[in-house]
């Protein structure tokens, strides 16, 4: 039986990559998840859905406020992308937690967040809570992301209630 060395160099390439995936030369393969990734924060029981190049991504906890007569403050989530570095910072997403009675005194102009003369957009409500971004917070800085972090935000990725836990804080 004669084989042609073109089919002896397919059988090969196809054996190595059936045992220990791409041969070295070749492209790597795509490492993307295929699923989006959903942050479900059970403290406050809300849950945002990023895409699946934001793996690794990065909660920090801090707080905002103390503007206004009362000194009001409170929980500030940022979700950090994982591309994210101190020489090229990405956009954060940042998620400011109001009690009903804060946001009340917000709209009633009783304090503010931020030097801005706009209040805070509303993301969404539980009874125990009001989800919102400040004011201005993206496309102020140099941040990078900033589109993209507009275009999802667009999509309606943050649920006030969700039972999601994928990944949880």
């Amino acid at each position: 039986m004669c084989v042609r060395p073109i089919a002896i160099v397919v059988l090969a390439l196809a054996l190595c990559s059936a045992v220990s995936g791409p041969c070295q030369g070749s492209p790597p393969p795509d490492r993307t998840l295929k699923t989006p990734l959903v942050y479900h924060n059970a403290e406050y029981g809300f849950c945002l859905v990023l895409p699946s190049d934001w793996a690794g991504f990065e909660v920090l906890s801090v707080r905002w406020g103390r503007n206004g007569k009362n000194g009001e403050s409170g929980p500030k989530i940022v979700v950090r992308s994982p591309r994210w570095t101190e020489k090229k910072p990405h956009q954060d997403i940042p998620i400011l937690v109001f009690t009903p009675e804060q946001w009340r005194a917000i709209e009633n102009g009783e304090f503010n967040v931020s030097a801005a003369p706009i209040g805070p957009s509303e993301l969404g409500r539980t009874e125990k809570y009001v989800f919102a971004l400040p004011p201005r917070f993206a496309g102020f800085d140099d941040a990078i992301g900033v589109d993209e972090v507009l275009q999802l935000l667009k999509q309606k990725s943050f649920q006030a209630q969700c039972s999601t836990r994928q990944r949880s804080d």
